[in-house]
């Protein structure tokens, strides 16, 4: 029973220390880019999404699916639909920083 409380504590750790990453890396970029399965699925896109809006950051999420389902919270949220050009992401990213 110690070993699985041991290997628990470990991914514990493990996805709070991926936590700290995105959270930096959202105040570095200035954006909160959201994607399906957002920081390989370790971190849920909508807490991505939080942790940008939190530090008053803009918001993109880019979905794959053809009917996306942004969470209500996120509802005026840019969206930019996968697979995307290099041009739309462009216009998406500048949209963002306005």
């Amino acid at each position: 029973m110690g070993e699985d409380r041991t290997a628990k504590d470990t991914v514990d750790r493990h996805l709070r220390f991926q936590r700290e990453i995105v959270c930096r890396a959202v105040i570095a970029a200035g954006l909160g880019i959201v994607g399906d399965g957002a920081a390989g699925g370790a971190v849920p896109g909508d807490e991505v999404a939080r942790i940008a809006r939190d530090r008053g950051k803009p918001i993109l999420f880019a979905s794959g699916y053809s009917a996306p389902i942004l969470p209500a919270e996120f509802s005026g949220a840019l969206l930019l639909q996968k697979p995307f050009l290099a041009e739309s992401l462009q216009a998406a990213l500048l949209a963002a920083a306005r």
